[in-house]
């Protein structure tokens, strides 16, 4: 049993006897009885259920968690409850290290993306800022300060890992919601950066490189539409079913979804020519297709591969403009040409994508179709006949059918005539009709 005592001076205590028939005292300091009283009932299920070596009843265990750090103690003091663990702070800076370092498993590229977001962070709330601290006002902005900097789906992407660093903190119990679970991250096709790489363009690039390598590297984007650089270095020639006339092409990126670690992939007519340089030329024994920067997708001193500026100098070579994603643009225009020729789901398998990623960031406007849709037979037919008859070259009229490209089935009874005042028309018109 327990017992609340009143001071003089407005100050209480809840008094009980313990099991070892000491008597406890918690001071509770100047509160009002009726608060008094529910400590003291709580104080007393936590004595009886120490005696009794019985579960503590729910509302007790739950009033528990609920109250203040120096109440608890005071408890723990007199053995009624164990020592409150201390809160974990952690910074900012140290969630960034301890995420990156638990996803030691993701592969290079993401690490890269990881550590662009931690860094993008750290920058903005501070190395020291602590994760409890940071509100969804915060977050909010840290996205429209990207905004700000970068390019929209850029700073949806950002804020999207950031997002997933804050949900790691979630999952350890540092913190109960996500601050950033309410900014939107999804990201969307960018018609800016669409820009549709035409096939005489790409034959100008492919004569101003250097190498049967390089020649073979882009036409792998524009003709068979691989991811550059990942399923180029995948790649061996064990894969090129030359009898089938079709080659496997390994994908890093989706290889963690079931059935979409590889593809079979034709070896279109405008590949060919320069799969089978690239064959001739290779050294016996070669396994890759592709030996440039080999060691397993990373340079020698440890970096991914960058293909990027050696790819810049050729296109200038070539005297022209770079496009915007010059590598995935490659793989766009290849797609929206099947596009053309072939079902979506036919391209997108053959791509290895779905077919609203497809529409969304891949399928293309061209020239061409604007072109397409503007022949009109008749129209062009009939621009020709005007012509022909305005210059001299040819008869002035045309003949009845001819505009709307038909030929004439039956003669022609009479010839046009503007003006008949003497000729009077039937009631039954022009034709001759049998009088009733």
């Amino acid at each position: 049993m327990a017992s609340v005592a009143s001071d003089p001076n407005g100050r209480r205590r809840v008094l009980f006897i313990d099991a070892d028939k000491k008597r406890r005292t918690i001071r509770l300091g100047k509160i009002d009885l009726k608060g008094a009283e529910c400590i003291r009932r709580h104080v007393e299920d936590l004595q009886a259920a120490k005696l009794g070596a019985q579960p503590i009843p729910a509302r007790t265990a739950a009033w528990l968690t609920e109250i203040g750090a120096t109440l608890r103690a005071k408890l723990a003091a007199v053995g009624l409850a164990a020592p409150r663990e201390p809160v974990k702070v952690l910074t900012v800076g140290a969630l960034v290290a301890e995420y990156t370092t638990v996803r030691a498993d993701v592969k290079p590229g993401t690490t890269i993306n990881y550590n662009q977001a931690g860094k993008k962070l750290v920058e903005f709330f501070g190395a020291e800022k602590s994760v409890a601290d940071v509100t969804e006002a915060d977050a909010e902005g840290f996205y429209r300060d990207l905004l700000a900097r970068v390019a929209f789906n850029t700073a949806r992407r950002l804020t999207g890992r950031a997002k997933q660093f804050f949900a790691y903190a979630v999952r350890k119990r540092i913190i109960t919601t996500n601050p950033f679970s309410g900014v939107k991250t999804k990201t969307g096709g960018n018609a800016k950066r669409q820009q549709y790489v035409p096939a005489e363009t790409i034959r100008a690039v492919l004569e101003a490189c250097p190498s049967i390598e390089w020649r073979l590297i882009v036409a792998l984007c524009r003709y068979a539409g691989l991811r550059c650089p990942s399923e180029h270095l995948a790649l061996t020639w064990g894969d090129i079913l030359w009898d089938k006339n079709r080659f496997v092409v390994r994908s890093p990126k989706t290889e963690g979804y079931e059935g979409k670690e590889q593809r079979v992939v034709p070896i279109f007519p405008e590949l060919y020519p320069y799969l089978r340089d690239a064959f001739e030329a290779a050294e016996p024994g070669q396994v890759h297709v592709i030996t440039r920067n080999r060691r397993d997708g990373k340079t020698p001193n440890g970096t991914t591969v960058n293909w990027r500026t050696q790819f810049l100098r050729i296109i200038e070579k070539a005297g022209l403009k770079p496009w915007p994603r010059l590598f995935h643009q490659l793989r766009a225009a290849c797609q929206t040409d099947l596009n053309d020729k072939f079902p979506t789901q036919v391209g997108c398998e053959w791509l290895g994508n779905s077919i609203p990623v497809a529409e969304e960031h891949y399928l293309q406007t061209t020239e061409e179709h604007y072109q397409r849709a503007a022949q009109n037979p008749a129209h062009s037919v009939a621009q020709n006949a005007a012509q022909t008859g305005a210059d001299g070259k040819g008869p002035e009229r045309t003949k009845p059918g001819e505009v709307l490209g038909i030929q004439a089935s039956r003669p022609i009874l009479s010839a046009p005539v503007s003006h008949c005042p003497e000729v009077q028309v039937t009631l039954w018109g022009f034709e001759p009709q049998f009088l009733p």
